[in-house]
């Protein structure tokens, strides 16, 4: 019991240090969350021209001119969860004011950490959502794979913890819908102030991440549809929650919301690629696609034909399904290679609605089998789904066949776990490459910027995850292919 109760802390502090720790820093979007939180907390705004440091950047494409002022471009609701690495730094004698933007970068020992937090947090929340599911496959020990598997098998840590994105955020705020969510479904008498939290939620993810604006939406109509009574509550929350965004926006922006969020230059930007490629870039490209980066997809589909299977498969499922269906029609839109980055960043987002799609294949590894091969499963919610349903007596032709289904079954189950086990495999594998070595995300400069040339995300010849192991096959030092400096 003792042990049980230390779990989220310990699972919490691994991921926290190892992610602290991990030698392999990214600037990007996020590069004015430091100076942006230090000057609101300072002065009350987000002014940033005073500063040498930003005024004397070479490319100034993530500030926005605005009266007189020079604001950040990029939203500044997730550049203030850096205050608090401010103040730390700020005690140490190392203010933000003081850390390098431009190459070689500094605010990464502010960024970091913080980042390596909200993935911490982003993990525990998972470990719970799972907790709180009522089938025979969410037990202790599946929760505890899956909250591994988000950690260390997914760009949550070769990309969501290594800086302060937009998407670290919104994954954790996504991640907190499903709690909330779950939360609200059985919440009785306290529904209202269950529903009420599901609105700022809600609009925390948008205000972080405006993507997040399609599973806004689509949470909302499943409200209506199954939970009507309690959706006015889940208006009031979001209310409550946009107000104080809208007026410190019109504030430092001179309209409701920033730019960014209804013309985002970049998206208006001609796409690098068409639609089509742009889609199967996202899903298969060797240097930027879903299957190679975030293996745990395919999981997902798994997971969903289990959940079908079963009968598990509830409204909620459906929402998730789709919105991660939209995300990447979306992003095949914008027609990007994502820039500086270690493998698809821009669906970094929708990373823990894919885990939990995933969590009844993840599942097949987390229950115990009951005496003879069967399932510990009871009921119809826990039913084993590759069991099927009974139909009647049994003909007497078939009890020699039938005699041998759960030895059959198990077979069936051994082997879906060891394709569920190399997945994951290959899943820790890719990201810690990521996670661990700086020579993966210098392969976006060398031997040319991946802006420069595109066509480099498809090069099967250089995957981004092999670079490492290739400068050591030809000679490169360990010390240099784990933390040195990117060159072009």
């Amino acid at each position: 019991m003792r042990r049980t109760r230390l779990t989220p802390f310990l699972l919490f502090a691994v991921v926290f240090v190892v992610q602290s720790v991990s030698p392999t820093p990214q600037t990007g979007d996020s590069r004015l969350s430091a100076i942006a939180a230090w000057q609101l907390f300072t002065h009350g705004n987000l002014h940033l021209e005073g500063y040498p440091l930003v005024t004397g950047l070479a490319y100034q494409g993530d500030l926005l001119p605005v009266g007189g002022h020079l604001v950040p471009f990029f939203p500044w609701p997730p550049m203030l969860l850096a205050l608090p690495g401010d103040l730390i730094a700020a005690a140490l004698g190392h203010p933000p004011t003081g850390l390098s933007i431009a190459s070689p970068s500094l605010v990464g020992f502010i960024e970091v950490p913080t980042a390596s937090l909200l993935v911490a947090l982003t993990t525990l929340v998972l470990w719970r959502v799972v907790l709180n599911l009522p089938y025979a496959w969410a037990t202790r020990r599946t929760a505890l794979i899956a909250a591994l598997t988000f950690a260390f098998g997914t760009i949550a840590w070769s990309v969501g913890s290594r800086a302060l994105w937009q998407q670290t955020v919104s994954m954790l705020l996504l991640a907190l819908s499903l709690l909330v969510l779950q939360r609200l479904q059985r919440a009785g008498s306290r529904a209202p102030a269950w529903a009420a939290l599901l609105g700022v939620v809600l609009v925390a993810a948008v205000a972080a991440r405006p993507t997040n604006l399609i599973f806004a939406a689509l949470v909302g109509l499943w409200m209506l549809v199954t939970q009507r009574p309690r959706t006015p509550f889940v208006l009031l929350g979001a209310l409550v929650a946009a107000t104080p965004f809208v007026l410190f926006s019109l504030n430092q922006y001179g309209t409701l919301v920033p730019p960014y969020y209804y013309v985002p230059t970049r998206l208006t930007d001609p796409p690098v690629y068409g639609f089509f490629e742009s889609f199967a870039l996202i899903l298969v490209s060797p240097s930027r696609g879903l299957l190679f980066f975030v293996p745990v997809v395919l999981l997902a589909g798994l997971g969903v034909w289990l959940r079908i299977r079963s009968r598990q498969f509830t409204g909620l499922d459906a929402v998730l399904v789709v919105a991660i269906g939209a995300q990447v029609v979306l992003i095949a839109f914008y027609g990007s290679t994502g820039g500086f980055t270690y493998g698809p960043r821009l669906l970094m987002d929708v990373v823990p609605f894919i885990v939990y799609l995933a969590l009844p294949a993840i599942g097949l590894l987390g229950r115990r089998a009951a005496p003879g091969g069967g399932s510990d499963a009871t009921g119809a919610a826990g039913r084993d789904a590759l069991v099927e349903p009974a139909a009647g007596p049994e003909p007497s032709s078939q009890k020699a066949l039938t005699s041998r289904a759960p030895e059959r079954r198990l077979v069936a189950r051994r082997v879906l776990a060891g394709v569920v086990v190399l997945v994951l495999a290959w899943g820790l594998f890719v990201n810690a490459t990521g996670g661990l070595m700086r020579a993966a995300d210098c392969w976006n400069v060398t031997p040319a910027l991946v802006d420069a040339q595109p066509e480099r995300v498809w090069d099967w010849s250089d995957p981004q995850f092999l670079r490492p192991y290739r400068d050591l096959a030809s000679g490169v030092a360990l010390r240099q292919v784990v933390a040195g400096s990117c060159t072009a």
